[in-house]
């Protein structure tokens, strides 16, 4: 094989080349600390890397939200401490007003430190984190308690859904398929959650028209009766219509039907009627409608059991696609709102006496069912009169049998799925969605609390002062509980971020061990690349040096 000039010099130009990307792949090594740059370098190692940096920044990620999470859970922690150092403070006052030794001067101290206590509980519960309310559920862009220490309504109504149809807590991913709840609700905190769980009642609307496919529902002596009414037809003058034997004329499902819904011809005049516009012509069609009722069950002065019926107007069917029906709740509940709580001032003295003299028998119902619950089967203890001398007073409360009773005016009792939507959704599936009918306190229980323990005061009435300090180790157990819920979950919280710490140094650590060069290797091997480079070129230098210009001199 002849070897030329030309070969040996294409030779030497790519062995120095060679030897140049070696030098220069050491030195890019060196400069960036790195020992991949492109996937050729390695895919094995890239693909490892791709990987780790998945999982780096994921643990980034959780680490993020872990630590966000323990923030707001330890400003909840912090509020959760000053709200039992408030009450252990309420409870220590009432203790030294209680005990009957102090001045008219010195008790009223006491009830302005209490009231400025009361401020500052409300304060708590209004609480923020980063301009989140952090007792306020879901519904973190609203306040929890309004000035006077009621709930809102946006707020308190939201919550009382979520305790039994949607999760009210606000949760952090913090890992894989791991999340961790970091709120407490205002129920949770100012509320005895047991006592709240007696108040709300389901049911279905009914599936079929008829009083007999009526649905029920009854909440401590209250009870909601709703029935969905067959369209009959009436005349101009707003009279039923009937035919010849004084059957009412109904109409269901395109025929006519009788009172048990049997279909049947009716005989108008001596001649069948088989078809509406066969009747007289100002005859019209009522709708189909909801015709509901709210009653009350209570006990007369001989003890027997009776019961009073009221009815709410009835609520039409056909006008859900507009929208109007039930007003988001508004036809049920409002009336419901509006027998429960005294007459308003705009209603006339003889129907404000009629309002306030049912409210006075609904208010008897009521509480007598509650002390019932207190103690079943003590209907022959319970004295009416008793019940009416606390009704004709203006205390809001009394303990019997240590339970607390309230008065019908402490609650808002309202319906829950009743909507358009809802009733639109029902009437096409076979009216099976469910109705809540719950009464939920006004005031958390522990503002209520306060609010009888500084009338107390201003009274004098160191026997009832007494009787607060049961309810003031109810609420600070209630808020003891609540505080060690949170420690737990702060406790979690912390073992998580700590983990997530640590598995982000091992993920980083191996994620240097296949990125990151060796320097001292590295070092060793450019100067090795060097010594070879400059090897290739003293060789290369000799092998272009003759020339044939070299043989002609």
């Amino acid at each position: 094989m002849r070897i030329t000039n030309n070969m040996m010099i294409n030779n030497m130009n790519r062995n120095l080349n060679r030897n140049l990307m070696n030098m220069d792949q050491r030195q890019n090594q060196i400069a960036t600390g790195k020992r991949i740059h492109r996937p050729s370098d390695d895919p094995i190692g890239t693909t490892r890397i791709m990987q780790l940096k998945s999982h780096t920044r994921q643990l980034d990620q959780n680490h993020s939200a872990a630590e966000d999470a323990l923030s707001w859970m330890n400003t909840t922690e912090s509020v959760a401490n000053q709200y039992v150092d408030a009450l252990q403070r309420s409870r220590e006052l009432t203790v030294q007003a209680a005990n009957g030794s102090l001045t008219q001067s010195e008790t009223k101290k006491i009830q302005q430190e209490i009231s400025e206590i009361k401020e500052h509980i409300i304060g708590l519960g209004n609480t923020s984190h980063g301009g989140k309310h952090i007792f306020s559920g879901k519904e973190i862009d609203k306040h929890l308690l309004n000035d006077d220490g009621s709930y809102n309504d946006a707020v308190h109504q939201k919550l009382l859904e979520d305790s039994g149809l949607i999760d009210d807590q606000i949760k952090y991913a913090i890992g894989m398929n791991e999340t961790i709840p970091i709120n407490l609700t205002g129920l949770e905190m100012f509320e005895d959650q047991g006592a709240l769980t007696e108040w709300s009642e389901t049911m279905s609307l009914p599936e079929e028209l008829g009083e007999g496919n009526a649905s029920t529902v009854e909440l401590m002596g209250m009870t909601l009766n709703i029935e969905v009414t067959e369209a009959n037809f009436i005349d101009g003058e707003g009279n039923t219509l009937q035919d010849d034997a004084g059957n009412e004329i109904r109409y269901k499902g395109g025929s006519f039907v009788d009172e048990d819904g049997e279909d049947f011809t009716p005989i108008v005049n001596g001649e069948e009627i088989s078809d509406t516009s066969d009747l007289s012509e100002d005859a019209e069609q009522t709708p189909v409608s909801f015709t509901s009722t709210l009653g009350y069950r209570s006990l007369d002065e001989d003890g027997e059991e009776q019961y009073t019926v009221f009815d709410i107007p009835d609520l039409d069917l056909e006008d859900l696609s507009k929208g109007e029906t039930f007003g988001a709740m508004e036809d049920i509940q409002g009336i419901i709102q509006l027998v429960t709580n005294p007459a308003p001032s705009e209603m006339s003295e003889e129907d404000a006496e009629e309002h306030n003299d049912r409210l006075q028998d609904m208010n008897q119902a009521f509480i007598q069912q509650q002390m019932l619950k207190a103690n079943p089967g003590a209907e022959e203890d319970i004295n009416p009169e008793n019940i009416e001398n606390f009704l004709n007073g203006n205390e809001n409360s009394f303990l019997y049998e240590g339970k607390r009773i309230y008065r019908l005016e402490n609650f808002n009792f309202e319906t829950t799925g009743v909507s358009s939507d809802n009733l639109q959704e029902n009437k096409e599936t076979g009216y099976q969605k469910k109705i809540a009918f719950s009464a939920s306190p006004k005031k958390p229980g522990v503002m209520q609390m306060l609010d009888r323990v500084e009338k107390n005061l201003l009274e004098g009435n160191q026997e009832a002062l007494s009787e607060d300090l049961d309810d003031f180790d109810r609420f600070l157990d209630v808020a003891l509980t609540a505080r060690s819920t949170l420690g737990a979950r702060v406790n979690r919280g912390t073992l998580v971020r700590d983990r997530i710490e640590t598995d982000t140094i091992n993920f980083r650590e191996q994620l240097s061990n296949v990125e990151d060069v060796d320097m001292a290797e590295t070092i060793t091997k450019l100067m090795n690349e060097e010594n070879v480079y400059r090897a290739s070129l003293s060789v290369g230098a000799r092998i272009v040096q003759p020339t044939l210009i070299d043989f002609l001199r």
